[in-house]
C-alpha cells in the first residue's frame, strides 16, 4: 500500500524526505554545536552637552540628527557643563551648586553646594574642585560629589591664585602665581 502510494505521489514523496532529511541535519548541528562568540561593543551615542547661559539651561544636543533631545534648566546665567562618559555635571556657579544629571533621563538626580568662585573639573569617575581665590583644591570621586562639603579639609592648599586644568586621563596641573609652583597630581 505504501509502496503504491509512493509510485503515484513521487514527487511528494520526494518533498517529504527531503525536508525531513535537512530537518534532522538542522537538529544534529544545533544539538552537537557550542555556539559562538559575540562581542558586545558600547556604541557611542553621538550626544554632547550643551550649555545656553541666556536660557539658564543645558541641552543634549544629538550629533546625528542636529538637535537637542533634552533640556536640563539651571537657577542662573553663570553656568557650565561637564562630561565624561555617561557622567553629566551642571556648575551652577551663579548659585554655587554642583548638579548630578541623569544622562539617560536627564533629570537632576543629586546636588552639592561649592564654595563661591569654584571651578570644577571632571576626568573619568574623579572630580577637582578649585577655589583659585585661596588655592583650596579638593579632589573628589563622582560618586561621593553628593557628600562634598566645602567646610571639609581641601586636598591642597596651593595658594592665592591658583589656576588649574584636568586631562582626560585625570592629570591635574596646577599652578599658583602667588608661591610661583607648579603641581602634578594623577587624580
Amino acid at each position: 500500500m505504501i509502496r503504491a502510494w509512493i509510485r503515484r505521489h513521487r514527487q511528494a514523496a520526494t518533498t517529504v524526505t527531503g525536508g525531513a532529511v535537512v530537518l534532522a541535519l538542522l537538529t544534529g548541528f544545533a544539538l552537537v554545536s557550542d555556539g559562538y562568540q559575540a562581542q558586545r561593543v558600547d556604541l557611542d551615542d553621538g550626544s554632547v552637552w550643551v550649555v545656553n547661559s541666556a536660557q539658564q539651561a543645558i541641552g543634549r544636543a544629538n550629533t546625528a540628527v542636529l538637535e537637542l533631545d533634552s533640556v536640563v534648566d539651571s537657577r542662573s546665567e553663570d553656568i557650565d557643563v561637564l562630561q565624561a562618559g555617561s557622567t553629566v555635571l551642571l556648575a551652577d556657579r551663579g548659585s554655587s551648586r554642583l548638579d548630578m544629571v541623569d544622562d539617560a533621563t536627564s533629570e537632576v538626580v543629586d546636588t552639592a553646594p561649592l564654595p563661591a568662585g569654584a571651578e570644577v573639573m571632571l576626568a573619568g569617575s574623579r572630580a577637582a574642585i578649585l577655589v583659585p581665590a585661596t588655592g583650596q583644591l579638593w579632589l573628589v570621586p563622582v560618586a561621593g560629589l553628593s557628600a562634598f562639603d566645602a567646610a571639609s579639609a581641601p586636598t591642597l592648599i596651593l595658594g592665592a591664585d591658583a589656576v588649574a586644568s584636568m586631562g582626560d586621563d585625570g592629570t591635574l596641573l596646577v599652578y599658583s602665581a602667588v608661591t610661583g609652583t607648579l603641581s602634578r597630581i594623577q587624580a
